[in-house]
């Protein structure tokens, strides 16, 4: 297989830590703060909505980013398991059990007290709205943390809940199951997986297409559950697809030939994205298959278009090596914080807005800043000075 002469440098599997790959995470997540502010404004339901929505124009670009936004990470959380759970078994150091503790651990924590804590606020606020009188803050919150099966039965919204972090416990429970078969399989699971990829990138058709036909499998076989609400059991649609991405990011993490292949097919993979983007366009805007009959033919078209976005965007990576090291290193270790944190700021910040009647460019704008400046200045400030209990938040313990 020839490989394109830019990637030559590149050594995947000896490399420690793709740099890359580190700024591509934080672009996503970045990314995912801004989506989460459009849904303030776009036409379908969200926990909160400002007095200017539905806003028409937000549909298109919203629907063409909901697709791939969310899929993206599951594989980048993929190939940093990879990257991780190799690191710790090097030389036989750290156990797969000792390994997933530390793992659980650090995600447990800003689950539960995201739950208790932060995601309080947006509940709070979605009643609200809804119409529900919740009473002062301490009577709301004296019902909020109640079992969900006890919380006062005219709530139109299940409590406590994890709203936004509901992707960090899928993201827990799929660790827990891969970290085990490899465990189970002693270690032999990334090395059959290697195999299985040099197989394909002998035949790059097949490293291309297999990911699309087996979520188009999935969808098949687990259609009945394709609108489940992500409370994990019963979603078995959404936890059998973002299993298979993180194994797909998990398998081509550190695979030289896989990048290679990627890289060398970047222009097609970025062709087939634009076509099916545009026939995504034309569902949009009901050119096409405006029939309730006609949605299988939707959901099939918009998986090929969530892989060939996905494949694109891995395909193109590799031009984001350089950059400055303190920032990348910064912002890795901010961006799991800042996930936790900004949909309640966005919600709070929106509904406090909302009350002064700016209008939608203004009101916009000042979303956006109040929004990354107080997420930046809240880790910044306080969850980098937190010690241990910034694993509360997703910090590292300083």
């Amino acid at each position: 297989m020839h490989t394109d002469s830019t990637l030559t440098h590149i050594d995947v599997v000896n490399q420690k830590r793709r740099y890359d790959l580190d700024w591509f995470r934080i672009a996503l997540f970045l990314g995912l703060i801004f989506y989460h502010i459009g849904m303030f404004y776009v036409p379908w339901g969200w926990h909160v909505k400002s007095h200017y929505a539905p806003v028409h124009d937000l549909l298109l670009p919203m629907l063409l980013l909901n697709p791939w936004r969310i899929p993206a990470l599951f594989i980048i959380s993929g190939i940093a398991l990879r990257f991780a759970l190799d690191k710790s078994m090097q030389h036989g150091s750290t156990e797969h059990g000792t390994f997933m503790w530390r793992r659980f651990v650090r995600l447990i924590l800003p689950i539960l007290f995201g739950m208790a804590v932060i995601c309080a606020p947006q509940a709070y606020y979605e009643l609200q709205q809804d119409g529900v009188s919740t009473g002062t803050m301490t009577e709301f919150y004296s019902g909020y943390l109640l079992p969900p099966w006890l919380s006062p039965a005219h709530w139109t919204t299940i409590t406590p809940t994890w709203n936004h972090l509901w992707y960090v416990v899928y993201v827990l429970v799929l660790t827990i199951v891969i970290v085990a078969i490899s465990a189970a399989l002693k270690g032999r699971m990334q090395q059959w997986l290697d195999c299985i990829v040099s197989y394909c990138c002998n035949t790059p058709i097949l490293l291309l297409s297999i990911p699309m036909l087996v979520s188009l499998f999935l969808l098949w076989l687990l259609q009945n559950s394709i609108d489940a609400v992500q409370m994990v059991w019963g979603d078995w649609h959404r936890l059998a697809n973002s299993l298979w991405l993180m194994l797909f990011g998990f398998a081509i993490a550190k695979h030289t030939a896989a990048w290679s292949v990627l890289w060398q097919y970047r222009w097609w993979l970025l062709a087939l994205a634009l076509m099916l983007g545009a026939v995504q366009v034309m569902d949009i805007r009901q050119l096409i298959w405006t029939d309730s009959s006609d949605d299988a033919l939707y959901y099939i078209t918009c998986s090929f278009y969530s892989w060939a976005m996905m494949l694109t965007l891995l395909a193109f990576v590799p031009l984001l090596r350089r950059g400055p090291d303190r920032v990348r290193q910064y912002l890795s270790d901010a961006v799991f914080p800042y996930y936790v944190l900004h949909q309640t700021i966005i919600v709070v910040c929106g509904v406090c807005l909302s009350q002064y009647q700016l209008g939608f460019a203004r009101e916009s704008v000042l979303l956006i800043i109040a929004t990354l400046v107080l997420t930046a200045a809240i880790y910044h400030l306080v969850v980098r000075r937190m010690g241990r209990l910034a694993l509360l938040v997703g910090g590292k313990p300083g």
